[in-house]
């Protein structure tokens, strides 16, 4: 167990005035920032006293002195966290970054949404452990696309008044009338529609009663499931040729 005191955190280091910490000092950085996701992720306000509930190992005297500094200010706002604002609300910049990315008007990327807000994919990911922030996000994103499916209706029925197939699948899907992940013939149907026709065709065909009861019992067959009897192969016939005599 390593136990930290004031003095590893040297104004040098912590300032950023040098990068080259010791190993000690990238511990202590460590711990820091797990306790401040840890409390991110609970919705539990960061500061000194926060952090030192979550891991006591730092101590009060270690975290006023670190916590204020730059580099430790810097880790923070890149993971989205700041030090000292409560989590049961949304700060100034991620209501600005909400504004932005939800906006329906704007067809963009996530990256380019992310570099208009000014906003880190890192940044991002330690605001979405906030429940707060996960919460309104969601409720946004819902009332946004209630507020557009009136428009996406009415293109929906511009596109079915053309004649778009697609489209008046669509809207048959959407009304519970077709599936297009189940098949849609009835194939039960289809066979006995083949029988019917066979039936009558064979009536007056000598031989064709005998032809429909094998045909009858390989339908049967079919319908309960099991395979139909391979076709016999059928060898070639042989053609007699007579020689001509001139």
């Amino acid at each position: 167990m390593v136990d930290f005191t004031a003095a590893d955190v040297s104004e040098d280091v912590f300032g950023g005035v040098v990068a080259d910490e010791t190993p000690v000092q990238a511990l202590l950085m460590h711990r820091i920032f797990s306790a401040a996701e840890s409390l991110s992720r609970q919705g539990i306000e960061v500061n000194v006293q926060t952090l030192n509930g979550e891991d006591q190992r730092l101590g009060l005297d270690v975290l006023e002195r670190a916590l204020p500094s730059r580099v430790i200010q810097a880790g923070l706002r890149a993971r989205g966290i700041e030090v000292g604002a409560p989590l049961n609300e949304l700060t100034v910049e991620q209501r600005a970054f909400l504004a932005i990315y939800l906006d329906m008007s704007n067809p963009a990327t996530h990256r380019a949404k992310l570099r208009a807000a000014g906003v880190t994919q890192r940044q991002l990911d330690g605001w979405m452990r906030q429940p707060i922030f996960r919460q309104e996000m969601a409720a946004l994103s819902e009332e946004r696309l209630r507020s557009v499916q009136p428009l996406a209706f009415e293109r929906l029925s511009e596109m079915v008044d053309q004649g778009n197939f697609k489209a008046i699948e669509m809207v048959l899907e959407v009304l519970g009338r077709h599936d297009r992940r189940q098949g849609t013939v009835d194939v039960q149907a289809v066979l006995m529609g083949v029988f019917s026709v066979l039936d009558e065709e064979l009536a007056s065909v000598p031989g064709g009663d005998e032809v429909m009861r094998r045909v009858a019992a390989r339908m049967r067959n079919a319908m309960a499931g099991q395979q139909l009897n391979p076709q016999r192969r059928r060898e070639p016939a042989t053609l007699e040729v007579q020689e001509i005599e001139a």
